[in-house]
């Protein structure tokens, strides 16, 4: 399936799974509604868990490609999926120093369903 965010609906769950993973995406999404939309997909097509590869903050550069948008992602899900809790962040191995062809500035962030937690 190609995943395109202006034409995906999915009234009757059937792309629903335990895991969707978004690797390398977010930061590429620049406008600020492709960006909610494809964040309200990721989390809602999840029945367990979230996984996501990228950097988590506004901070932008002057000059940086024109196809990357940095985005606090977690503070947005925190804001806007209240059924979520991110309960872990994996820090990247190989953070990005000055190297941008083996470094990199994303880490790891797994989010689980707050109905999973045991009561």
């Amino acid at each position: 399936m190609l995943y395109d965010p202006q034409y995906f609906v999915d009234n009757v769950s059937l792309f629903k799974s335990d895991l969707t993973l978004s690797l390398d995406v977010i930061y590429h999404l620049i406008e600020d509604n492709v960006f909610n939309k494809y964040m309200q997909d990721l989390f809602s097509t999840s029945k367990k868990y979230v996984m996501i590869y990228a950097s988590n903050t506004n901070t932008n550069k002057i000059i940086q490609s024109q196809h990357v948008k940095h985005r606090n992602f977690s503070e947005w899900v925190t804001k806007n999926l209240l059924e979520w809790k991110l309960i872990k962040k994996i820090n990247n191995k190989y953070p990005l120093k000055c190297n941008e062809k083996e470094e990199s500035f994303a880490d790891f962030y797994i989010y689980k369903k707050k109905t999973l937690f045991k009561k």
